[in-house]
């Protein structure tokens, strides 16, 4: 019979390294600098720039009531479209002449009573303080005109009529 060797174990052939911690790691202090730097930066570029714009902000325009095309209703009950006028000697908007009958014309709009619907009325404008035009009177046709913070009054029940934008109004009440 042969001899008999021994064979070597593979777990010792293998060679054991010795790792010698030294300290922890530390952040160096150029990078501290760095990061606090950076920081800083994208705080402070808001505020800058900020600065740096001018007062006067862009501001889009308003239309004016010049450039809306208004429906618009004579004393004798025509109605047509036309942009709006410009405002007159008295602080109100011009009125139009009608096209048929020649009599003056106002702009038109709808409102309601709750118990009677829809109501044709007439306003004028007038400029407000910041320069934007606004309802300042309002009647019945045919009748006198009223502030528009005293408003009309329907001519059945004497409630106060309100203003709507609902061209249907009278249609889904069934009148």
């Amino acid at each position: 019979m042969p001899p008999v060797t021994p064979q070597p174990h593979r777990a010792s052939s293998t060679r054991r390294r010795t790792v010698r911690i030294v300290k922890r790691r530390t952040t160096s202090r150029a990078t501290t600098i760095s990061l606090a730097l950076a920081v800083v930066a994208a705080l402070l570029l808001p505020v800058v720039w900020r600065l740096w714009q001018s007062e006067e902000a862009v501001r889009p325009h308003k239309r004016s009531l010049a450039d809306a095309v208004l429906t618009w209703r004579c004393e004798k009950g025509h109605l047509f479209r036309a942009k709006g006028h410009t405002f007159g000697v008295d602080g109100f908007t011009d009125a139009r002449i009608c096209w048929r009958c020649g009599e003056p014309a106002y702009p038109s709009a709808q409102y309601v009573c709750p118990v009677h619907g829809a109501y044709e009325v007439t306003v004028r404008f007038a400029e407000g303080e910041d320069g934007v035009e606004i309802v300042s009177q309002i009647r019945l046709t045919g009748r006198e005109w009223v502030s528009s913070e005293e408003g009309v009054r329907c001519p059945r029940c004497n409630r106060q009529l309100e203003y709507s934008k609902d061209p249907l109004i009278d249609l889904r009440r069934g009148h």
